[in-house]
């Protein structure tokens, strides 16, 4: 389970959030799919010793989330979008 969360929030990081594959010029996949890349990454974090899978989904987890709940306090509080 935490291999396929450090995947997901890896990937979305990555493409969505800071779009990496475009600043990298790695526009193909499993760069560009989100899915794609969750997939790889996951396969990947799977085969790591437990004291590196920890940090990365502590590192991935809180880099995707933190944005997001800055966005909803924002609209909860200020009435931004």
């Amino acid at each position: 389970m935490i291999e396929i969360i450090t995947g997901i929030c890896f990937a979305f990081f990555f493409t969505e959030m800071h779009q990496f594959n475009r600043k990298l010029k790695l526009d193909f996949r499993p760069f560009n799919c989100v899915s794609c890349l969750a997939a790889w990454t996951s396969l990947l974090v799977y085969f790591l010793p437990d004291f590196i899978k920890m940090p990365l989904m502590g590192m991935f987890v809180s880099g995707a989330i933190a944005p997001l709940f800055v966005k909803l306090y924002n609209q909860i509080f200020y009435g931004t979008k």
